[in-house]
């Protein structure tokens, strides 16, 4: 940046001017202002990670910010840990094609995650679930993923699992925000977006495309008090067991708005409650 004119005794990017302590009378031309820079700051090169290892101790350090190596493959054997988040932390891919594969979990978010982002990262074949999210938050916790993918997991729970319990709900609420991402050709033995909460929890699901996935408990299923907002949303060629693409028990609630469902399939359950969207009542 070039700063030009002005004060020749003030010069700089950024700076505060202060009231000299030396000058008595204002009126004294050799009493110049004296200048202090604030906020000042250099380009800040970050160095992108691109081995499991180096993931792992980015987040045990607790960094603020991870930057994914682009063209990297984080592969999880079945039997490693997942990624533990247990403070405030971004994930973002450096440019593509930042891929985390395989094993049983691959990213546990708990207790003192009060703010936690992903952003154009894609998750493939997790075998349990691909992101568990478990909170009994003492203050409000933010978890966004932003443009991501899931694709081909084979799991046995969800591909986001969310339980957030809290004694006062009203106040202390873990949100959970899914924008722009895509989920496709993944098969779960509970829903792809499970979510319990006892009144603590709210998901939020907009712009998104679930496409060919396969589940027992629905694709999103709100359960325990959890509540929605599900968004400009649009499913095709999914497959589910239990009545409901987006299912609601009646202790949940929703709002949703702009939901396409093109070529889906339906079928078992509750004989009495069958269909696409669902929410179910407490019958009087």
């Amino acid at each position: 940046n070039e700063v030009t004119g002005g004060d020749i005794h003030c010069n700089g990017t950024f700076l505060e001017r202060i009231d000299p302590a030396s000058c008595v009378d204002p009126n004294d031309l050799g009493c110049a202002p004296a200048c202090v820079p604030y906020n000042e700051c250099g380009v800040v090169v970050e160095d992108c990670v691109s081995t499991v290892n180096e993931m792992r101790e980015a987040l045990s350090d607790e960094r603020s910010k991870i930057v994914l190596c682009s063209n990297t493959t984080f592969a999880l054997g079945r039997n490693d840990p997942a990624f533990e988040i247990g403070a405030p932390v971004s994930l973002t891919c450096e440019n593509a094609d930042c891929i985390i594969q395989g094993g049983n979990d691959q990213f546990l978010i708990e207790d003192g995650a009060t703010v936690v982002s992903f952003e154009r990262i894609t998750f493939r074949t997790s075998k349990v679930s691909s992101v568990s999210i478990e909170m009994d938050p003492t203050e409000p916790a933010f978890v966004d993923f932003k443009g991501c993918e899931w694709s081909d997991h084979d799991g046995i729970e969800s591909v986001i699992s969310v339980s957030s319990s809290s004694s006062d709900p009203s106040l202390v609420v873990t949100q959970v925000s899914v924008d722009g991402c895509l989920f496709e050709n993944n098969s779960v033995g509970e829903a792809v977006l499970y979510t319990t909460g006892a009144g603590a929890t709210e998901l939020i699901v907009q712009n998104c495309h679930f496409v060919g996935n396969q589940g027992s408990k629905s694709i999103i299923n709100l359960q325990e008090g959890a509540q929605g907002t599900i968004r400009n949303v649009t499913f095709t060629n999914n497959a589910v067991t239990t009545p409901g693409l987006v299912f609601v028990d009646f202790t949940a609630g929703i709002n949703e708005t702009d939901l396409c469902g093109i070529n889906n399939e339906v079928t078992g359950g509750d004989t009495n409650c069958n269909g696409t969207f669902l929410q179910m009542i407490d019958p009087v």
